[in-house]
């Protein structure tokens, strides 16, 4: 039985898939030092002995015949020519910014009726400029103020207009979003107001007064999410009304230890984070081909190009349209195109019938062990390794879309890590499905995230006996914010490197281990000299 090593970067092509070698940074290096001496790219393993063994695919590119498969799945940006463009009085308007008080240069997918036109934009998007200070946004009939726009992640601070400089409110009602258009970023979480309690013998110290039309007291508390589902009345503290209000997750360690209004209104002033989705798989060729986004009547993507609008990309000096230069079909973080990449994947690395264990790592992982042992844990191993668990709030069940039921309920909607590692059953079963992926693909976007629900989802309702529901690729969320911390070389040291190995308990064919992860990320390339230096003493691999 033959095993390897493999780092490949997907690309996709009209009619054809062509994974081609990449060897990033860290796999490649440390490949090279853990587990081939002969500085091959990838390293396989015939009864035990390694050796180096090389294949021919029909594309002509080369592959590795192995057991075992490890991938490593990029993003690829294509160059675009730009196309040249007169100007015309759509395309004019929408290269125009809008300023409402504190935010400046507001541009694409957002509009305002008094300064920036609708086709400008898009339709959820219309900003309202009041008082001069912040532009006001309307979600789902409510109001929130935008307080920031980082264009360059798609990510607005919002908070909800009413409760923005006090706790008390005449809307009682839930803070609810438009999920086609935006998604709560991983570091929101849920602060519960009650209000018109009654007095309790016992005092409650996260209390604050606010008098409630309709009620006869005015006492108010709050407390954060976890603690609110777990006991909805703290002290038996009865309440007439309650709302949920999404903060920051550094407003949630914050209040525990302030429990004062002040501290109260200074987190609600922070607002929230939300990822804002537009069509940027349409929007980014467009301005590469020196276009502008917009809409047209119907809301459907336009590209102004300066005397004729396209429904995609502006015509190039010589008149070929900028889309016959992308890859096929496009690759977008987050999308269920994505999730159609890995099946792609998985789809070539099972036309050799050796390979029976699939692990999907990302460019920034590293191995945590020698090739013996990580071999000798996926092999040995009577589970599968898909990370699976069911989350509460707005980044996990918010995301489920009630159109997919009967055939994916809320019970079954589950999430979880993209880096995976399944069996050759499971792989086959993946990339054959026909019936839960479509349903990904028609309502799962564009702010459900599809490559941290699909298969997570898919392997609950089919596979659950058979998956260990956890991950064996160490990551950081503790920083907060939509992606894990990246760390640095000075990070990077011998005891670091030992927590990650074993510094975690889990199961492993029913008996606790200390040996959980086998990969980590997200490692920077400037830690790769000092991974070198350590890695072999602590690999035991020279």
């Amino acid at each position: 039985m033959v095993d390897a090593i493999l780092n490949e970067t997907a690309l996709l092509t009209q009619g054809d898939y062509v994974v081609e070698q990449y060897p990033n940074h860290h796999a490649e290096a440390m490949s090279r030092s853990a587990f081939d001496q002969n500085g091959h790219l990838g390293l396989a393993a015939a009864d035990n002995h390694p050796k180096s063994v090389n294949m021919t695919m029909p594309t002509a590119h080369n592959f590795l015949r192995l057991p075992i498969l490890f991938i490593t799945f990029n993003l690829i940006t294509a160059l675009i020519p730009s196309a040249l463009c007169d100007d015309d009085a759509q395309y004019t308007e929408c290269r125009n910014t809008y300023d409402c008080g504190l935010l400046k240069n507001i541009t694409y997918p957002f509009w305002a009726a008094n300064g920036r036109p609708h086709h400008c934009g898009r339709e959820g998007y219309e900003l309202t400029c009041r008082d001069n200070e912040y532009p006001v946004i309307r979600i789902e009939e409510q109001d929130f103020l935008v307080l920031n726009i980082s264009r360059e992640i798609n990510i607005i601070t919002i908070a909800r207009r009413d409760l923005w400089d006090r706790p008390c409110t005449s809307r009682l009602i839930n803070t609810t979003l438009d999920y086609d258009r935006f998604a709560y970023v991983q570091a929101v979480r849920n602060l519960t107001l009650f209000y018109g309690c009654v007095p309790h013998n016992q005092s409650i110290a996260n209390n604050f007064t606010c008098k409630i039309e309709g009620t006869q007291n005015d006492l108010a508390f709050y407390i954060d999410d976890s603690i609110s589902r777990l006991n909805p009345r703290p002290n038996g503290t009865l309440c007439l009304h309650n709302i949920r209000v999404p903060i920051m997750w550094t407003g949630v360690d914050v209040l525990p230890e302030n429990y004062t209004v002040d501290v109260l209104k200074r987190v609600l002033e922070l607002g929230f984070q939300v990822e804002y989705e537009a069509e940027w798989e349409l929007c980014g060729p467009c301005m590469l081909s020196n276009g502008t986004c917009g809409s047209n009547t119907t809301d459907s993507f336009l590209c102004f190009c300066g005397g004729h609008p396209y429904e995609e990309t502006c015509p190039s000096s010589g008149g070929t349209h900028v889309n016959s230069f992308l890859f096929f079909p496009n690759v977008t973080w987050g999308e269920p195109n994505m999730v159609q990449a890995e099946r792609r994947l998985l789809a070539n690395a099972l036309l050799d019938f050796s390979n029976q264990r699939f692990v999907l790592l990302s460019e920034s992982c590293i191995p945590l062990f020698n090739f013996k042992v990580i071999y000798d844990y996926l092999m040995g191993s009577t589970q599968t390794f898909v990370e699976v668990y069911d989350l509460p709030g707005p980044v996990g069940r918010d995301r489920y879309r009630p159109k997919m039921s009967p055939q994916i309920t809320l019970a079954q909607w589950r999430k979880g890590s993209q880096w995976f590692e399944v069996d050759r059953v499971i792989a086959v079963e993946v990339v054959s499905d026909q019936k839960y992926f479509p349903l990904f693909t028609k309502h799962c976007k564009p702010s459900c995230y599809s490559d941290e629900h699909y298969l997570p989802t898919y392997v609950n309702i089919k596979f659950r006996k058979k998956n260990s529901n956890r991950t064996l690729t160490w990551v950081d969320w503790s920083r907060g914010g939509p992606h894990p911390s990246k760390f640095m070389r000075t990070d990077v040291t011998v005891d670091f490197l030992e927590k990650l190995r074993h510094g975690t308990k889990c199961e492993y064919n029913g008996k606790s281990t200390d040996v959980c992860h086998l990969f980590a990320r997200k490692f920077l390339p400037n830690t790769l000299d000092r991974l070198l230096r350590f890695g072999p003493k602590l690999m035991k691999f020279n």
